[in-house]
């Protein structure tokens, strides 16, 4: 059986990352443990990956697709429109699911590099903070290009939604139906997160709403986290009169919330999502959300990977800025705000 890179760090106690810079001759790595990473690697005849050397000449003909969430509709659309250009060129797909798991997002790198894929789109499951998972990619010198997440200031390729302008759309126009105690439920550590939190606050400001610190509230990226931000919400007192949840899913666990605390949606509650979820207007109360173009991101960052893929010279990076969209739907209300019995 082949060694990997895998093999050579469990073996030394020290990061993927790290061998792969020390392997490909990266100066941020100390002379003792690029020594002691390149006599393993010799000792256990390691043989780096030739494809990412030779794309020119020696091509697959695959991509790799990963995402974090596949059973959220977002995440399929982007992966269908990866695949309307893919099939385009004559270029199979492999897509895989990191289930929002760092260590299987980088798991499944490893894995498509050695399935020797020309390039890979990722929509990355990790904070921008320490390593990446995405440096493997760059010492392999395998074209990528990140989707829908960002990771900081790292020179990558990017296509991404306005996330700062979706916080925004959907505060303010909860504070044109007449809501000054709005809620936005987050996920810390997620950059684009972040972003939409940042959206929030500014619509506020901008309309001189103070901004109240309990009623930012942390959770994950589900309905569930978002059922469980929302009881907490309610339980504030003043409890908000309106939420704008980070996703759809947990636009709907908030939803869940107020149901099963007796109130009713959008005449107690009114709530504002992301993401535009697969018959998210089919729900109960047909949810108000922002549509971040998901289709078209995934055709962007196919097209960016296809002008990658084979260059002689490392081409400069781009980044794509997708402009959201608001869609109003039942779930927000759209009557004078009325006062909530004490």
């Amino acid at each position: 059986m082949a060694v990997t890179l895998k093999d050579i760090a469990r073996e030394l106690g020290v990061s993927i990352v790290t061998v792969s810079r020390a392997v490909h001759g990266r100066p941020d790595v100390s002379p003792e443990t690029r020594k002691a990473v390149l006599d393993l690697a010799a000792r256990l005849r390691y043989r780096p990956n030739s494809v990412a050397r030779s794309l020119v000449t020696k091509r697959s003909n695959v991509w790799g697709l990963i995402v974090p969430d596949l059973m959220h509709s977002f995440f399929v659309e982007i992966s269908q429109g990866v695949e309307s250009v893919a099939a385009q060129h004559n270029i199979h797909l492999i897509i895989v699911n990191s289930h929002e798991d760092v260590e299987k997002e980088r798991s499944e790198i490893l894995a498509l590099i050695e399935r020797k894929v020309d390039g890979l789109i990722v929509a990355s499951c990790q904070s921008s903070s320490g390593e990446s998972n995405l440096d493997i990619l760059e010492d392999e010198h395998l074209p990528f290009v990140l989707v829908d997440r960002y990771l900081g200031e790292r020179p990558w390729n990017y296509v991404l939604c306005n996330n700062e302008r979706v916080g925004y759309l959907a505060t303010e126009h909860l504070i044109k139906l007449g809501h000054k105690a709005i809620a936005h439920i987050y996920c810390p550590g997620l950059p684009i997160s972040n972003l939409r939190l940042a959206g929030y606050r500014q619509a506020l400001r901008d309309h001189g709403i103070r901004i109240d610190p309990p009623l930012e509230h942390p959770g994950g990226v589900t309905q569930e986290a978002g059922r469980l931000a929302m009881k907490s919400l309610l339980a504030l007192k003043p409890a908000p009169t309106a939420v704008f949840a980070f996703n759809d899913p947990m636009a709907i666990g908030a939803m869940e919330a107020a149901f099963e605390s007796g109130l009713a949606v959008p005449r107690d509650l009114a709530v504002v999502g992301a993401g535009n979820i697969a018959h998210g207007n089919l729900l109960k109360v047909a949810l108000t959300t922002v549509e971040q173009r998901p289709f078209e991101s995934g055709q962007k960052a196919a097209d960016i990977l296809l002008a990658a893929i084979g260059k002689e010279r490392v081409l400069e990076p781009a980044t794509l800025i997708m402009e959201p969209l608001l869609i109003v739907r039942e779930s927000c209300g759209g009557r004078t705000l009325a006062a909530r019995p004490s």
